[in-house]
């Protein structure tokens, strides 16, 4: 595959399934011989959702709605359709039927839940920021909440309320927070969606055999009652654990491993949504905000334990500088990498012991360096191995990951912090979370040069080279040289009715032209809508400038609006990472010089298609040697026709054999001879073919001004 140039053309050798217009799909099967192959690639590419792989995304769909169905005891379809309000009434009272007393004598039947109004929830997590060049550790509890549930024995039938209703006349009870409440007369009082009153006597009885959560909530010791939450919770875990066992046992079957997978991840989900069930006060069913409260309290409890024994141990000389929810960022400066594997399991031995089982703090990774950008947002390097030579990068909840928005954001911010997951790793991970580089809500382009450039000051250091890297890519976008694919933004589309009238949103501006001239056209509620925004008119209005990627294609006098897509997608992603570290990167972009080339024309456009006035401009730039010139060739290098007569003769048939090239790619993918009508958006080739189309019908201009010069 050749360019320009003759160089060569590099085609993605991914398997993109051909889509088609509905226009060429009816005059196909309206024809005399339909297309075999075209109709063929309809049928398939409906059933299976136009996927990359459709039979490895079919047989693995089967296999996990099928397993996960098992494990939550429904049919494959609610697997697919049910929330988990539903999935565990089914769990929890299939295991409370070996207790079929507990759940009535506690009143707290699922169906009483709804319509009831619950106390607001306490509890919420915080977190810290920046920019770290040491080793920082990453550690996590494992199963954190369902491990609390399970370890202090929390559940809807060992919950006795909260202490300032478990007073007996004017008993006198100090909470764990060292706190005394002085209480009155003991009655029924309101526990969760429904009431609950317990005997003065009962209480005496367990005064010495209950635990206290730290937002004050009342349980009874296992020894008193096991819970069905922590035993339901423990078999689930137990099972996971012994489904992981078998899936090390038999690596080398590949589809018992897949379904042994599907079993595992079921499990998991299962876990982890337990305490969201139980604290979903809007929507759940059996909501209990008491018991949410006491779960998230002290789970939060625990983390705050494990930051203050890390800080608190100076033989460590550790500080923990992040810690949100079940994660903590432990900082160790002047620390080699070997040190920082040995400290962090030192660190997760320590406060695994310090803590009852099932509690356990697991030791991820290291990263060196890496980027704390805000709240489950962050970026670095990633050693996960002592010995790993080369790092990963990984980047968590910012632009380099987020499939709605630019992919050239990404391409720019390859900046943010290095990760080592063990001892021996030599080289790092890239590690991002929350950033742009893994957001899926922005511009591709915008994650890629977020990407990059993370990855660029990471490994040099360096902020003069992110400076011209990121310069490189602005001057690339105004001179119309960046690929389209790398543009569009894809915004998930909530339905007509959830928007107003006058919104001016751009899927809902697309959807409106679609039903303009197809009533059928309506994009399903939650599906992502793609668009670009091109060049308009002066004074035009945002949303006026949207259009879909097909237009752009089809007509070249559009142009992708470079100013917006730097100045509101690229650097307001790279400003928020860099600003950290205290560059000011708009500051990049003003001193950058502009230029503005224009494409020769083409004499295949009608001239009733120009819109904006730079459409009616002719280029200014000599073809063979760019430089600026009146009309056509300049007068140097009229002076010697031999230099022109080569050079635009190599240009033109480079852009001639790229164009043959791929378009015998399009016609090995879609089976079919001919001009290539496919229209997937997720292929490569296609932004390449139609650029290739364009240079093509551009070469009539440059054999004019090669006659011209060969006569003159």
């Amino acid at each position: 595959m050749f360019g320009e140039g003759g160089a060569p053309v590099r085609v993605s050798t991914t398997t993109v399934t051909p889509h088609y217009t509905h226009p060429v799909l009816v005059l196909d099967f309206q024809s005399l011989y339909p297309s075999i192959i075209i109709a063929y690639n309809y049928c398939y590419t409906t059933c299976l959702g136009r996927s990359l792989y459709p039979s490895i995304i079919i047989a693995y769909n089967y296999c996990y709605t099928t397993c996960l169905g098992r494990v939550e005891h429904l049919s494959e379809v609610s697997t697919t359709t049910v929330t988990p309000h539903y999935t565990h009434p089914v769990l929890v009272l299939d295991f409370q039927s070996l207790y079929p007393s507990i759940i009535i004598a506690y009143n707290y039947c699922y169906t009483t839940c709804l319509g009831r109004v619950e106390h607001l929830s306490e509890v919420s997590t915080t977190t810290v920021t920046p920019h770290y060049t040491h080793p920082v550790l990453v550690l996590d509890f494992q199963s954190l909440y369902p491990s609390i549930i399970i370890a202090y024995n929390y559940c809807y039938t060992t919950c006795l309320g909260r202490v300032e209703h478990l007073s007996e006349y004017n008993y006198c009870y100090t909470t764990c927070l060292g706190r005394v409440e002085h209480l009155s007369e003991p009655g029924e009082f309101e526990f969760g969606c429904s009431s609950l009153k317990v005997p003065p006597g009962t209480l005496r009885k367990l005064r010495d055999r209950l635990t206290v959560s730290p937002n004050g909530v009342a349980f009874v010791t296992k020894d008193v009652r096991k819970g069905i939450l922590p035993g339901m919770l423990q078999d689930i875990l137990n099972t996971r654990i012994m489904v992981k066992k078998s899936m090390k046992d038999h690596k080398q079957d590949k589809n018992l491993t897949r379904m042994l997978h599907s079993r595992q991840l079921g499990l998991k989900l299962i876990a982890n949504v337990t305490y969201g069930y139980t604290s979903a006060s809007f929507s759940g069913r059996m909501a209990c905000i008491e018991i949410a409260d006491s779960i998230v309290r002290k789970a939060r409890e625990t983390l705050e334990r494990a930051i203050r024994l890390v800080n608190d141990t100076p033989k460590w000389g550790a500080r923990v500088v992040y810690g949100d929810t079940d994660s903590m960022f432990v900082l160790l400066k002047g620390a080699s990498k070997d040190r920082a594997f040995q400290i962090g399991q030192e660190i997760a031995e320590t406060v695994t012991a310090a803590n009852p089982k099932p509690v356990k703090l697991k030791f991820e990774k290291v990263y060196l360096p890496c980027l704390l950008q805000t709240k489950k947002r962050y970026v670095g390097y990633m050693y996960e191995t002592p010995d790993q030579r080369e790092p990963e990068f990984d980047a968590k909840g910012i632009e380099t990951v987020r499939r709605d928005g630019c992919p050239a954001v990404s391409k720019c911010v390859c900046v943010c912090a290095c990760v080592y997951e063990t001892p021996d790793q030599r080289e790092p991970e890239f590690d991002a979370k929350g950033i742009e580089t893994v957001r899926r809500d922005g511009c591709p382009a915008a994650s890629k040069i977020l990407e990059c450039s993370l990855k660029t000051l990471f490994t040099t250091k360096d902020v003069s080279q992110v400076k011209q890297y990121v310069e490189r890519q602005c001057t690339k976008l105004l001179e119309g040289r960046a690929s389209m694919q790398d543009c569009i933004i894809a915004k998930e589309y909530r339905g007509k009715a959830s928007y107003r009238p006058t919104a001016c949103v751009p899927a809902l501006e697309i959807t409106r032209r679609l039903l303009s001239s197809d009533r059928r056209a309506e994009p399903r509620v939650g599906e992502r809508v793609p668009y670009v925004i091109v060049y308009g008119s002066p004074g035009l209005p945002l949303i006026q400038l949207v259009r879909q990627p097909q237009e752009v294609l089809n007509d070249p006098n559009l142009r992708l609006n470079a100013t917006y897509y730097i100045n509101k997608q690229i650097l307001p992603a790279l400003n928020r990472v860099f600003s950290l570290i205290g560059v000011d990167v708009f500051g990049w972009y003003r001193e950058l010089p502009r230029t503005n080339r224009v494409a020769a024309p083409s004499r295949f456009l009608p001239d009733s298609r120009k819109g904006t006035i730079s459409q009616f401009f002719q280029t200014v730039s000599c073809p063979v040697c760019t430089g600026p010139a009146q009309q056509g060739v300049c007068s140097q290098c009229q002076g010697d026709p031999q230099l022109v007569a080569v050079t635009l003769n190599n240009q033109i048939r480079a852009w001639e054999r790229t164009y043959q090239h791929l378009q015998q790619v399009c016609q090995s993918c879609t089976g079919s001879p001919g001009q290539p009508s496919c229209i997937s958006l997720d292929c490569p080739v296609l932004y390449k073919y139609v650029k290739a189309k364009n240079d093509v019908e551009r070469a009539a201009y440059f054999r004019e001004l090669l006659d011209k010069t060969l006569d003159g």
